[in-house]
């Protein structure tokens, strides 16, 4: 079994997204999403290792934010990509998510990365 290196709790969060890369533009669908990364499938193959923006509805608040980050994992399964993206920790908009995702408590039981 592989051990999980996320820094945050992941929560399932099943909505809209977009990623960004140069010039190009993917629709993609979130599985999940933590103060540190997230989950995304969509119909585009892409290579690890690149940088991205992604732009991701958050319904609790009805608006839109784009997070920079990195793709560090692609899967393929039936046809779709699965991409695991980790944020960039130095993009302020990582900081508003924690209170959108967590409670107090699960924000001080956070692991140090």
């Amino acid at each position: 079994m592989k051990a999980d290196r996320r820094c945050a709790p992941r929560l399932p969060y099943y909505t809209h997204a977009i990623v960004r890369m140069e010039d190009e533009q993917f629709p993609c669908r979130t599985l999940d999403l933590s103060a540190s990364g997230v989950s995304l499938v969509s119909q585009a193959q892409l290579q690890p290792g690149i940088p991205i923006t992604v732009e991701l509805l958050l319904e609790s608040v009805e608006q839109w934010i784009s997070v920079e980050g990195l793709l560090v994992r692609v899967e393929r399964l039936n046809g779709m990509f699965f991409w695991g993206i980790r944020f960039d920790e130095q993009d302020e908009k990582v900081k508003l998510l924690k209170p959108l995702l967590y409670s107090e408590d699960d924000q001080a039981r956070e692991v140090a990365c």
